[in-house]
């Protein structure tokens, strides 16, 4: 294989396939001979005998991060978005430090997440005869919006409508957006402004007495739930409403949560009450005298 190896850097790419298929020959259950014959079969332009190398190489060494990481290019640049991605995962499961795995990851993570939201607003923009276009930046998402020369737009309620699609995905770590608007191929926006995604709403219940129940009925809970507690205002005032809804949401289920191991025990206790009932002894009843008489009395006793 090494010989392979020397080849290639002497850009003897002939002879350095030869030798690969030579050391695949003689043990073909190797993974690196698949491996760098792949390389070299992906700057030839081979994909397909690429792609076949880096299967044989994963099959054969299946923590091989590296052929996970080259399939996936691979793969992405053949139109595989999903096995891309499959592919990187692997690569970042089996080596961490592949830094060029996560970034492809996330690009990829986050082109779907702008695909997505753009499709939420297709339909609605669509009836005003406008496109959208979503990209996050932060906690912002820019919507771009475009339209043919000579159709109107009402930018004032526009936001509205927009707002109307987005507050019920209530998206984590989106606070605002970013309005911008374009007629036809000009590059000079007619529409630039920028909007809360929840203002004017109420500050979720930070459920401070459910918070406190938890001392009395699991104390192990009481400080996950008051962290949570001090959490719901907290990310309110940043503008993070829906982080503070959910900090929300978590004390309520920490107090539900709290109040099963408390009703179990309640109801063990009344089982082992009920159990003890059962073993007592039967009371005797009591018999008069007058009656044992009569009955020897009666003429067939």
């Amino acid at each position: 294989m090494e010989f392979g190896i020397a080849d290639k850097q002497d850009k003897q790419e002939t002879k350095a396939i030869e030798a690969w298929t030579a050391a695949i020959a003689y043990c073909s259950s190797y993974s690196r001979p698949y491996y760098h014959r792949a390389l070299l079969l992906i700057e030839q332009r081979e994909q397909n005998r690429a792609l076949f190398d880096l299967d044989a190489a994963i099959t054969a060494e299946p923590t091989l991060a590296a052929a996970y990481l080259q399939r996936g290019n691979l793969r992405a640049q053949m139109g595989d978005t999903a096995g891309a991605a499959i592919d990187w995962q692997y690569a970042v499961c089996n080596d961490f430090t592949l830094d060029s795995a996560k970034h492809a990851l996330e690009t990829v993570r986050q082109e779907t997440y702008n695909a997505q939201l753009t499709q939420v607003l297709a339909a609605p923009l669509s009836n005003k005869k406008l496109s959208a276009n979503v990209q996050r930046r932060g906690d912002c998402l820019e919507i771009h919006v475009h339209r043919a020369v000579g159709t109107g737009v009402n930018y004032y309620t526009l936001p509205n409508i927009i707002k109307q699609y987005l507050e019920p995905l209530q998206l984590t770590e989106i606070n605002r957006f970013q309005l911008i608007g374009r007629a036809g191929e000009l590059s000079q926006p007619d529409w630039n402004q920028s909007y809360d995604l929840y203002k004017n709403y109420p500050c979720p219940p930070s459920h401070w007495q459910v918070a406190i129940s938890t001392i009395f009925l699991f104390p192990p809970f009481a400080i996950p739930a008051f962290i949570q507690a001090l959490r719901v205002k907290h990310a309110y005032k940043q503008g993070k409403y829906v982080q503070a809804l959910e900090a929300s949401k978590l004390v309520k289920i920490i107090g539900i949560a709290s109040s099963l191991p408390f009703s179990f025990f309640i109801l063990l206790v009344v089982i082992c009450t009920g159990y003890h009932d059962t073993k007592a002894p039967l009371p005797l009843k009591a018999i008069e005298p007058e009656t044992i008489i009569a009955k020897w009395l009666r003429p067939d006793s």
